[in-house]
């Protein structure tokens, strides 16, 4: 018909666009998905962290004690208790003479947990905690009243006293969703230049409450103390070792408990960039684990 003109198809050039535009924004929305995946999984990492601390030291602060079998613990005077694995047949373990016929406090008592970070390696998410045990009497046979007073060690394998312990004794978390310890320190130093630090123990003062067989343990008032001459990433015997070293003797000082400022942990995420910070305790408060979130910046700064 004549003033019709013939419809056309698209050009190539035409199609070329169409597929751009519709790559673009596919990558777009892809990007957008994946970026926001991140934040959340984040999000969720970081709160489980906060939430597992917050655990460790209720535990602490109830008296909770981890049943770990085959093992016994026999009060020493002016000494760290002698602690005896793979003693079949005794089900949890259990103290000698805890107040018995003899009249003599010759037990032993739980103290509290000890928390490594960055397990074996600097870029490592492990998180180990081993319980802390301790004389239950002195050498006057009286119950002890401090921390220091009750000779405290681990409950983990080591080479300073404990060298043949199952892993048993040892409990392990880690980090979600790709995330690592950045620094640790006591004190608000902020990126640890000067007081980093590797491990905290929560503690408790020694109780005589409990009886029987059983390790004591009871209600009380929570103290953290963060452990000196330790790192991020040591391996888990130097660690033990570390922390029995600092815990016994003490420090002429004495130990550092409850530093204004608390100890921070730094944790950042490698695929955001993002960080979280969390502070234990801080100005000689109890060590509530409080939680400060950054959004486009590593190294909680």
């Amino acid at each position: 018909m004549k003033g019709c003109k013939k419809p056309r198809g698209f050009t190539i050039v035409e199609v070329m666009i169409v597929l751009a535009v519709s790559g673009l924004l596919f990558v777009s929305a892809a990007l957008m998905v994946s970026g926001q995946q991140n934040k959340t999984g984040f999000k969720t990492a970081i709160n489980d962290f906060q939430t597992e601390m917050q655990q460790i030291a209720n535990e602490v602060i109830n008296g909770y004690y981890p049943k770990f079998s085959d093992y016994t613990c026999t009060q020493n005077n002016n000494a760290s208790p002698t602690i005896k694995s793979g003693v079949t047949g005794t089900g949890q373990g259990t103290n000698e003479s805890l107040n018995g016929s003899t009249g003599v406090l010759s037990g032993c008592v739980f103290l509290g947990e000890a928390v490594q970070f960055a397990v074996g390696s600097t870029s490592s998410s492990l998180i180990d905690w081993y319980p802390v045990v301790g004389n239950l009497g002195d050498s006057n046979n009286l119950p002890v009243q401090s921390l220091d007073s009750a000779m405290p060690e681990l409950l983990a394998p080591g080479a300073i006293t404990n060298p043949n312990f199952s892993p048993e004794f040892i409990e392990t978390y880690s980090l979600q969703y790709g995330l690592q310890i950045a620094w640790m320190c006591y004190g608000g130093g902020g990126s640890c230049s000067d007081n980093g630090i590797g491990a905290v123990v929560f503690a408790t003062s020694p109780t005589t409450t409990g009886g029987g067989g059983s390790l004591s343990s009871g209600a009380q008032e929570l103290e953290y103390i963060p452990i000196l001459n330790t790192s991020l990433g040591m391996s888990s015997k130097n660690m033990v070792d570390a922390i029995d070293g600092y815990l016994v003797p003490p420090p002429e000082t004495g130990y550092i408990v409850d530093p204004a400022g608390g100890v921070e942990i730094c944790v950042e995420d490698q695929t955001t960039n993002q960080s979280g910070l969390l502070t234990i305790g801080g100005n000689n408060e109890q060590p509530n684990i409080n939680l400060q979130v950054y959004i486009a910046s590593k190294q909680c700064s």
